[in-house]
């Protein structure tokens, strides 16, 4: 068996207790079954059941082969291909008066592979805390193109004011996806705005980087 067939999850197949953990959980399963031919042959075999499993599983995500591919503002300071840099010396920001409120829908775009869907199990997202980082995003979403239009595929997710990588996780067994995008819907001055505690502008978002495993 390949290194890339151990790495890969089922998409689909599922077992009576659950899903299947790994391909290798699946090939076994396959290998298990008892389907004859009515001469009385074996039809699965080791190849076959290899073949089989192919079509049923997703590779999980790899970073290396994961592009930046637009995003709905930006105000120029760096490139966009730089969120995925761990660089805390390189961000994104959204365009001016994105956000009006410290509230909005600012999102950058994610390909996770040239031409096939990837599992993805969880998302990563590190920004500067306050008071450095204002702009900071504080609630997203991730959204998910499905050829047609573009599906939230998440909760709410929050991040917190902290300066450390945060991950947010998706329901096992993960999410099978080519193209998506981290939505912005506010920033970490938003809650102040409301209370009218900030007076000045700070109506845009950001973040240093975002992760995807």
């Amino acid at each position: 068996m390949s290194d890339e067939n151990t790495k890969r999850e089922p998409l689909l197949l599922k077992s009576m207790t659950g899903w299947f953990p790994s391909h290798h959980n699946l090939l076994e399963f396959l290998q298990e079954l008892e389907l004859k031919s009515p001469d009385g042959r074996h039809l699965i075999n080791y190849d076959v059941a290899e073949r089989v499993a192919s079509f049923l599983t997703v590779p999980k995500v790899d970073p290396n082969q994961i592009q930046v591919v637009g995003c709905s503002s930006s105000d120029g300071s760096h490139p966009i291909s730089d969120c995925l840099s761990p660089s805390e010396d390189t961000w994104w920001i959204s365009g001016a008066e994105s956000m009006p409120g410290g509230k909005g829908s600012e999102f950058v775009e994610f390909q996770l592979h040239p031409t096939n869907i990837r599992r993805l199990s969880r998302v990563g997202i590190h920004i500067p805390p306050l008071p450095q980082g204002p702009l900071s995003v504080r609630d997203f979403v991730i959204q998910a193109f499905d050829g047609t239009v573009w599906e939230t595929i998440s909760p709410t997710w929050r991040c917190e004011n902290v300066p450390e990588m945060q991950y947010f996780a998706f329901d096992s067994p993960g999410v099978d996806v080519q193209l998506l995008r981290v939505v912005c819907l506010s920033n970490q001055l938003h809650e102040f705005y409301n209370n009218r505690l900030v007076t000045f502008n700070f109506n845009r978002v950001g973040f240093y980087s975002v992760a995807f495993e």
